[in-house]
């Protein structure tokens, strides 16, 4: 009786997985885009003993940034080891092959543990679009990722040099994030606010922050009048991507754009507490600025 309960069970019971290997083939969106899409599928890799690879990284240029990636030919986690050399030609293959699962997800928030069942009995999983998530496992293999993006040597020096001296000079140092060119139309401009809504919100925080002698440190994708700001204390960045990105994520707090993946990541490697303006009535306030930890902007936005 027990041997044909113990049959039966084991004929119920899910085949093992042979998933090896989780793959972005396209590229989605800019650097923030990346980096969080990146994230979610390392983590999720760290976590099941799998590999992770986006070959768009070092298509647009990206993996030119992180010290990590600079002598790769598509991002891949774990790294190589230095005996070792990943074999790009034969994965383009295999991608080619039966042994795929494909997922396609541009819109909708896609929980990556899912795919543990869906891809039983395949070697790849192809995805292609940008909601994935690993929410739960990007918050406990946060330290693993931070240390995997870590910028290249020269970015860090310019940053870490610039803030000593900001610091010898102020107490707190807050990072602004202006969004502006692509979310007047994106979303039907939902996300989009006014350089006098930031300036607004900085004036308001700036009354918080009298005693700890602040500084703004402000971002933004268009230039902008420093009228506009007066007569709060604002420094403009002008520096590329990286740069800038590095540089909000070693603040004391990001005044956010909403929904952004850019000042998000800032948040997430730093461990930067965040406010993203979300209505102009909403109240700026220090108690609301949070840590980004979970790389999904369905939830942080």
């Amino acid at each position: 009786m027990h041997a044909m309960h113990d049959s039966m069970q084991q004929a119920l019971r899910p085949p093992v997985s042979t998933l090896s290997t989780v793959v972005f083939k396209l590229g989605y969106g800019r650097l923030g885009n990346r980096l969080y899409r990146f994230g979610n599928i390392m983590a999720f890799a760290k976590e099941h003993g799998l590999r992770a690879i986006d070959f768009s990284f070092v298509d647009d240029g990206y993996a030119s940034y992180f010290q990590n990636l600079t002598e790769l030919r598509f991002c891949e986690y774990p790294l190589p080891g230095s005996t070792e050399e990943s074999d790009g030609a034969k994965l383009r293959r295999q991608l080619m092959g039966s042994n795929v699962a494909y997922v396609e997800n541009l819109d909708d928030a896609y929980d990556l543990d899912f795919e543990l069942e869906s891809a039983k009995g395949k070697e790849i999983l192809w995805l292609d679009g940008f909601h994935f998530h690993a929410d739960h496992l990007v918050d406990k293999h946060r330290r693993a990722i931070q240390s995997f993006f870590q910028p290249i040597d020269s970015v860090r020096m310019r940053v870490d040099t610039a803030f000593q001296s900001l610091r010898a000079q102020y107490q707190a140092i807050v990072g602004v994030h202006i969004r502006q060119s692509d979310f007047k139309s994106w979303n039907d401009g939902k996300c989009f606010f006014e350089v006098s809504d930031y300036a607004d919100a900085m004036r308001s925080l700036h009354g918080q922050l009298l005693d700890r002698k602040p500084l703004f440190l402000v971002f933004s994708d268009e230039g902008l009048d420093d009228a506009l700001f007066k007569p709060l204390p604002v420094l403009f960045s002008n520096g590329e991507a990286i740069e800038d990105m590095y540089s909000l994520s070693q603040c004391d707090y990001i005044l956010g754009a909403p929904n952004s993946t850019f000042s998000g990541w800032a948040s997430f490697f730093g461990d930067t507490p965040i406010l993203n303006l979300k209505g102009r009535e909403d109240r700026i306030d220090l108690q609301y600025f949070e840590v980004n930890r979970y790389l999904n902007n369905h939830a942080t936005a």
